[in-house]
């Protein structure tokens, strides 16, 4: 008698609170997994929002039980002022999802700029920031991770806090041609090299000399603000979604002067 093949229903955008709660998490979804595989079979796919902890395989086997399997994911995390997120940054994150061996990308607004940049507030970052990434959606997502652990917003600090929260995943860290050269200034840069593999992004009138040719065109966030303050609208280099924001917001208006982070 011939063995008919397990089913594999891959879940690829799930939503898990925390690591710890993987074993719960999946009983309560064992029984809906089941439900669509005897209604339809086949291929489902389940996305919620926030970001993606880990992949899900349910394998249905003859017998009727189901064997579930965590995989990690190769993840690059994409941090920044994002005051605001405009075109290059979502150019960044589409061109790193498709050339490196990356599963998602995590924009990581900052909380706490630890050279004392000033920025709108955390919670207008993070937001522009959502919509930014929605075009890209599911394979980008916004994490608040360094308003969560307060404080100076330090890189290596964020990565040691993730990769404790989600040690299936491998981290990689996008950082611009642009801040190469200042690498040696940043808090525990030696530790972090050990622990991540860095992309590094070329951009337009700048050579570092160990970027790809590809080349992000210069779009300055300082210059969109002082656009913005003027009361032009930068159109050309701003999504519909984050200027919607911004307009709603009022935010970088001429006389209303910045509301510093967080």
């Amino acid at each position: 008698m011939l063995r008919t093949k397990p089913t594999m229903v891959c879940l690829s955008a799930i939503f898990i609170p925390s690591y710890s709660d993987h074993g719960s998490f999946v009983t309560q979804i064992l029984s809906k997994i089941k439900a669509m595989h005897d209604q339809a079979g086949g291929f489902h796919q389940i996305q919620c929002l926030g970001l993606n902890l880990c992949r899900l395989f349910a394998i249905f086997l003859e017998d009727g039980c189901i064997c579930v399997i965590m995989e990690g994911m190769q993840i690059a995390l994409y941090g920044g002022s994002f005051d605001p997120p405009h075109v290059a940054h979502q150019m960044a994150c589409l061109y790193v999802l498709s050339t490196y061996n990356i599963d998602e990308v995590w924009m990581m607004p900052c909380f706490d700029h630890p050279f004392g940049k000033q920025s709108v507030a955390f919670v207008h970052r993070k937001e522009m920031c959502l919509r930014a990434a929605s075009l890209l959606s599911p394979h980008v997502q916004v994490s608040d991770i360094e308003a969560e652990l307060g404080g100076k917003s330090y890189t290596l600090r964020t990565v040691k806090a993730l990769m404790k929260q989600f040690p299936q995943h491998q981290f990689h860290v996008v950082i611009g041609e642009d801040v190469v050269s200042s690498q040696d200034k940043w808090y525990g840069f030696e530790e972090l090299n050990t622990l991540v593999s860095f992309i590094v992004l070329g951009r337009q009138g700048f050579c570092a000399g160990s970027a790809p040719r590809f080349r992000l065109p210069e779009i300055s966030s300082t210059q969109i603000r002082e656009s913005l303050s003027l009361g032009l609208r930068p159109t050309d280099v701003l999504s519909r979604g984050v200027l919607e924001y911004i307009d709603s917001h009022r935010l970088y208006q001429p006389d209303d002067g910045l509301e510093v982070c967080p």
